[in-house]
């Protein structure tokens, strides 16, 4: 039977334990931006390796490896985070009996931007023909994301046995154990941990399966509460090296991990069970819907966080607008649990509104629940200028959003200012009979909150500037804002755009369709906090 198939068959798992990691939990977003990412081999009969690169700008936080199909027959023998943490590289083998079927091997990587202090860490056993374990410990003050390990054999006769971060994660061991065959040569094993300062949320689950004689199986363990995977790992609880490893493979979504192995061609005659390990954290990242190109008069787009995860703030960029396209505004709907919609619409002016395609991006800023998370909201159906949105006592601002629900492109929401004590956020708009809705994200302050702003040079260009604002080292955004400052309701927010990082925030304005004499400028606001 295929592990394909036994995956499907949902096998019962035994007790799940999650085990704190004695940090600070549901503090602050933790790890931006984590994905998995996976290389696939040539399908042969032959040894092979392959190497999976993370995108650019973000670094290894783990390393597994997955063989298909499994049989018993193939060895993962390398499955290593390579030391600038920017690739995984795998190497498997056949078994000293070999196979004639063909079969591939995948790299996969769990990837993210890097936290504080990322960095690996290494320890080799000794040189000797004798079973062996090693432990990788992080340096004073670090934690355990992730792990690899490396046979410095190529015999097809020694197995990896353990790949188990403590439940401190402070550490991670490996074990290695030759076939029943014994193996004459020498060989020895590396553990690596991959370690960085402590990042808020971080927790090892554990999943048993069953103890009995099943010729295969496998085992998954899932991340709690909207926590994402930073390291997958495992235990083969027997130790007459007649169980091969599999797969150590992370879900694709990065919500859990699995763990898979095989008795090998003799069967292995007594009972034995599979352990999988989640190392999962909070997690934030940038979830982006893009429109168009069109020309179509009006558009709405709501990107939605990953099941479990919640919004703190929202954003967006307007691609070949230049003034004649405006932002409405970026709402939520409906609360408690909201779902961010953008709408952007053409100008109205001489040229009676935009008539080149356009396109436009929205973002939701989309984060495992923080303390006291909630959405609160201010809807005015009169005629007015200002509407201002107030945290409850005790809880920040993170994000917000809202805007003009009825604009048709002759009002211009011109401000979505958070207060400097990030108590509420105020919406600004020039209207006539427009309904006018602010949004704020609110929660119990985490570590580290933080306003920052930067305003542009002042201008009376119709081609527009922009602002950056950049959190400081070691905090990343939860939410954005941005205003134009003198603008009349002649200049529209063309882009109020975080990096994909989510460390800036830019805000770009342009003068609407028919222009404007005066002088202007836009302003960034940024909402940041500790990892």
């Amino acid at each position: 039977m295929s592990r394909i198939r036994l995956r499907r068959l949902a096998l019962t798992l035994g007790l799940a334990s999650a085990l704190a990691a004695g940090l600070a939990q549901g503090a602050s977003a933790g790890v931006v931006g984590i994905e998995r990412v996976g290389a696939l081999s040539a399908s042969s009969s032959a040894n092979k390796s392959v190497t999976v690169t993370c995108p650019t700008g973000k670094r290894v936080l783990s390393a597994s490896a997955d063989v298909n199909p499994g049989n018993g027959d193939v060895l993962i023998d390398d499955v290593r985070p390579n030391a600038d943490l920017q690739s995984v590289t795998v190497n498997a083998l056949e078994d000293e009996s070999g196979t004639a079927a063909n079969w591939t091997v995948s790299a996969l990587a769990i990837c993210a931007y890097p936290p504080p202090g990322l960095e690996r860490v290494s320890a080799t056993s000794p040189l000797n023909s004798q079973n062996k374990s090693v432990v990788a410990t992080c340096p004073s003050g670090k934690r355990v994301l992730g792990m690899g390990a490396d046979l410095n054999t190529f015999v097809g006769q020694v197995l990896l046995d353990d790949l188990r971060p403590d439940a401190g994660l402070t550490n991670v061991t490996v074990n290695a154990l030759e076939d029943e065959t014994g193996n004459s040569t020498n060989w020895n094993v590396t553990a690596y941990a991959v370690c960085a300062a402590p990042v808020q949320g971080l927790t090892r689950v554990s999943v048993n399966s069953p103890l009995d004689s099943t010729s295969n199986r496998v085992v998954r363990a899932a991340c709690p509460g909207g926590k994402q995977l930073t390291g997958a790992g495992g235990d083969i609880n027997t130790f007459n090296g007649q169980v091969v490893l599999d797969a150590s493979f992370p879900e694709l979504d990065a919500s859990g991990s699995g763990f898979a192995a095989f008795e090998d061609d003799t069967g292995n005659p007594v009972n034995w069970s599979l352990t999988a390990y989640a190392i999962c954290a909070n997690s934030q990242q940038r979830v982006v819907l893009k429109d168009g190109p069109s020309t179509a008069p009006r558009r709405v787009v709501s990107p939605a966080c990953a099941t479990g995860q919640r919004v703190t703030g929202a954003a967006g960029e307007l691609t070949g607008g230049f003034g004649r396209v405006l932002i409405a505004g970026w709402f939520m709907a409906p609360p408690p649990d909201p779902v961010v919609k953008v709408d952007a619409v053409p100008t109205i002016g001489p040229v009676d509104g935009q008539q080149s395609p356009w396109s436009f991006s929205a973002y939701a800023l989309c984060s495992t629940p923080l303390a006291g998370l909630e959405a609160v909201q201010n809807v005015i159906g009169t005629p007015t200028s200002t509407v201002t949105v107030n945290c409850p006592t005790g809880k920040k601002l993170l994000g917000l959003a809202g805007g003009v629900e009825l604009a048709n492109g002759d009002v211009v929401p011109d401000g979505f200012t958070p207060a400097s004590d990030l108590g509420g956020m105020t919406l600004t708009a020039v209207l006539n009979n427009e309904i006018m809705e602010a949004d704020g994200f609110c929660a119990t302050p985490p570590p580290g909150l933080q306003l920052v702003s930067a305003t542009s040079p002042t201008t009376s260009e119709e081609n527009g500037t922009n602002a950056t604002a950049a959190c400081p080292a070691g905090k990343h955004l939860t939410g954005a804002g941005a205003r134009v400052n003198n603008g009349h309701n002649e200049v529209v927010i063309d882009d109020m755009r975080t990096n994909p990082a989510l460390t800036s925030v830019t805000v770009a304005g342009f003068e609407d369709s028919d222009g404007y004499e005066g002088n202007w400028s836009v302003t960034a606001f940024g909402i940041c906090v500790n990892y």
